[in-house]
């Protein structure tokens, strides 16, 4: 009768890596496919496309853009650098 109790111990299942997820949403995690993002958010697993290289070139160009202004703080409001 122990062992079996020992057995369904909710505490046995849980990854070492990540203690405080259900083991479901840690494989989910782990096995998503390459072609979406993967992110566990309040202890759900979310997907979404991965962006083309045309849209990632698109982030890129505009945060070349922008981080002189925002990011270092040269001729933009210097409360948004970081």
């Amino acid at each position: 009768m122990v062992a079996s109790a020992m057995a369904s111990d909710p505490a046995r299942t849980l990854d070492p890596e990540y203690p405080n997820l259900p083991a479901e949403v840690v494989d989910a995690y782990r096995n998503a496919p390459d072609n979406v993002v993967a992110e566990v958010i309040d202890g759900e697993l979310s997907t979404m496309p991965r962006p083309t290289p045309r849209h990632a070139s698109a982030a890129s160009i505009v945060d070349q853009s922008l981080s002189p202004a925002f990011r270092w703080g040269r001729g933009g409001p210097t409360l948004w650098a970081w």
